[in-house]
């Protein structure tokens, strides 16, 4: 199973609608039942929020693989940190963050310089 975040923005969108082709067994995030609404055929949609942990371990349960983006907002490590941290808990394999700011911040040490909690720790 995929979990697509971020699926009602514009990459988030374009992603969701590639793995909808695709065939593979996905779920796509959206914050709002008015966008889940808006889910393609096929997909399983769920309400979750990145602040907003109990919300995460729902979305990621039976969850292999997260395609991950959040809007670039102040608190971004923050809530990019909480959801790699529950797809963690949830026995996550897979995680790609779609993320631009800070690109140029990471170190040695596979994290975002910003200090976000480790918000885009490397994975082998």
């Amino acid at each position: 199973m995929i979990l697509i975040t971020g699926a009602s923005g514009t990459v988030g969108r374009a992603v969701l609608a590639e793995v909808a082709r695709s065939g593979q067994k996905h779920r796509a995030m959206y914050r709002s039942k008015g966008e889940a609404a808006k889910a393609p055929a096929g997909t399983e949609a769920v309400i979750a929020d990145f602040s907003n942990k109990a919300s995460l371990a729902t979305a990621l349960d039976g969850v292999e693989s997260v395609y991950l983006v959040c809007s670039p907002i102040p608190d971004l490590a923050q809530l990019e940190g909480n959801a790699i941290e529950a797809s963690e808990a949830a026995g996550v394999q897979r995680i790609v963050l779609n993320s631009a700011l800070g690109a140029g911040d990471y170190g040695s040490e596979g994290h975002c310089g910003g200090g976000g909690k480790g918000a885009a720790r490397r994975r082998t």
